[in-house]
Parts: structure tokens; C-alpha cells; sequence
């Protein structure tokens, strides 16, 4: 698969759309916490532990794309996903560039793609790529707060942010402007 170069995809009229998966979990500790001296601080977790997977895409222009689903990603979900990406994209063309999930190379993915080739193309990053993907950027504003301990919070939560997101372009174009992103800008 090649990696569309934004020339091709501006002579095509297309989107760029950069797609990553996450898995966020409500027993993850992340934050500080405070003890007086001499103390052991405490951070008291759930012993229930609940999931949440989102799979997401953005573009330089600041479009940001997610599907928030239980459970593990497959192929089912990810045809899903892409659908609604080509139903949104309203007749231009899409290239999604995405990392080397095997999903993404199974064979009921490849034959969806096969039939909707002239409406969106897929492409993976090579394997251990120096450049990160941009939507690295979008992972790591997500999983940075600290997470909800139910799971209809943990959903409500991290739909609450990505809607946020959804409102401020700016701020994804931003993204591309990081050094180890010169080259997906």
C-alpha cells in the first residue's frame, strides 16, 4: 500500500485522514498524589475493572473523526468506522493512512476496500516509523486526564473530549505543527 502524498490528494480533490485505535481502562492510576512526610501516599483504584476502546482519525485541516465501542477492535468495527468516514467525507475521496494493526489487513477489510476503491484508499505506516502518527497526539490528550472508575463515566468522559475537540480545529492543526510531525503536514 503507498502513503498518498498531499499533492495527490489535492489533484483528487481528497481527504487526508490519519486513524489510530486506543484502549483506555478505569483501573489506570495516572496523576500525583500527596502524603504528609513520612507517609505512604494512597491512591485507592476500583477493583472493577472496566474498558473503553475509541478509534479515531484526524486531518490537517482539523477534522476529527471517533467510534467509542467495547472491547477489542475488529474488522466488523473497523468497516463500520470506515463507512461512516466515506458517508461523511460526501463524495471526495479518502486516504487513510493507519498503523500496522492485523486488523487492518484482514481479509474481510481488504475486500471492503477493494469495493469502495474509488471512495477511500487505505495505507499503513511502515512498522516502528521515526515519524509519529498525528493522531498520537490526540491518544495522549485523551489518556493524560486522569480516568472515570465506572464505565458509563469512563464513555461519557472520554466522548465529553473528543466532542471538545470536535469544536476546536485550531487545536488539532496544532498537532501537525510538532516537530516529529513535519512530515504529515
Amino acid at each position: 500500500m503507498r502513503i498518498a502524498h498531499p499533492s495527490v490528494a489535492k489533484a483528487e480533490g481528497a481527504e487526508i485522514h490519519w486513524g489510530d485505535e486506543t484502549g483506555l481502562r478505569s483501573d489506570e492510576v495516572r496523576g500525583r498524589s500527596y502524603a504528609p512526610a513520612i507517609k505512604t501516599s494512597e491512591i485507592r483504584v476500583t477493583h472493577r475493572r472496566e474498558g473503553l476502546s475509541v478509534i479515531s482519525t484526524l486531518t490537517n485541516r482539523g477534522k476529527v473523526r471517533r467510534k467509542a465501542f467495547a472491547g477489542a477492535m475488529n474488522a466488523d468495527i473497523l468497516i463500520d468506522f470506515m463507512k461512516r468516514l466515506v458517508k461523511d467525507a460526501r463524495g471526495k475521496k479518502i486516504f487513510l493512512i493507519l498503523d500496522n494493526l492485523r486488523v487492518h489487513h484482514t481479509k474481510p477489510v481488504k475486500a471492503w476496500l477493494a469495493a469502495c476503491a474509488n471512495q477511500i484508499e487505505a495505507s499503513s505506516l511502515p512498522p516502528y516509523s521515526p515519524a509519529l502518527n498525528p493522531n498520537e497526539m490526540l491518544k495522549a490528550t485523551i489518556t493524560a486526564q486522569a480516568p472515570s472508575r465506572a464505565k458509563d463515566d469512563l464513555k461519557k468522559a472520554t466522548v465529553s473530549h473528543l466532542r471538545r475537540l470536535l469544536n476546536s480545529p485550531q487545536r488539532i492543526m496544532r498537532y501537525f505543527q510538532h516537530p516529529k510531525l513535519h512530515d504529515a503536514a
